[in-house]
């Protein structure tokens, strides 16, 4: 399988992760997440599903930029470290994005690259969370 080939079986995957995602939790209305202790908590009524996240990145919506939050210098150095695991996405996708701390992306490009991450870090779904700017993703594992 060549690269591109394999990139798109990886973004098919993204999606599904999606659908199998909101039926483990799809009662759940509320969530909390906290970044030094690197969990995410997602409640109903009755029932509280609690899963660790490594934080991927945030997008600035104002001026169309992505950060990795291993270069995040806003998180603490723990949080930072645990992200450090996605500066390796180089050595099997050799793109130019995966070798700075941030670059300009638009929108649209996002999915690929939080397909990607969600790949190499073996999560269960990338979480977006854009109630405000900088949006935040989060791969939960």
């Amino acid at each position: 399988m060549n690269i591109e080939e394999k990139i798109g079986q990886i973004k098919a995957d993204y999606c599904k992760a999606f659908s199998n995602f909101s039926a483990e939790v799809g009662e759940c209305t509320n969530w909390y997440y906290d970044l030094d202790d690197l969990f995410i908590e997602l409640t109903s009524e009755d029932n509280t599903k609690r899963f660790n996240v490594i934080p991927v990145g945030s997008y600035s919506t104002e001026f169309n930029s992505f950060l990795w939050s291993w270069a995040n210098e806003d998180l603490s150095e723990h949080t930072r470290s645990k992200a450090a695991k996605l500066k390796s996405l180089y050595s099997e996708f050799p793109f130019k994005a995966f070798q700075v701390k941030g670059f300009n992306c638009k929108q649209e490009e996002l999915d690929e690259i939080l397909s990607l991450s969600l790949y190499h870090l073996n999560g269960k779904v990338i979480f977006k969370i854009k109630d405000e700017s900088p949006w935040l993703f989060l791969c939960v594992l």
